[in-house]
């Protein structure tokens, strides 16, 4: 996921919880000004049920 970044490549835009940094990487993250929001849904098809866990969400 870093490998384009680290080479110099480009950026990244990535959520919080995928920010763990390789040990040793040569990146640095910094927060997005001004702060990004997102909204996530829950996608299933139509014809199944959804998992106890899921329906707990």
């Amino acid at each position: 996921m870093f490998g384009l970044v680290e080479a110099g490549v480009g950026v990244s835009v990535l959520p919080w919880l995928a920010l763990l940094l390789p040990a040793g990487a040569s990146l640095v993250a910094r927060p997005l000004v001004p702060h990004a929001q997102r909204t996530v849904e829950l996608v299933r098809r139509r014809d199944r049920s959804l998992s106890p866990a899921a329906e707990a969400v």
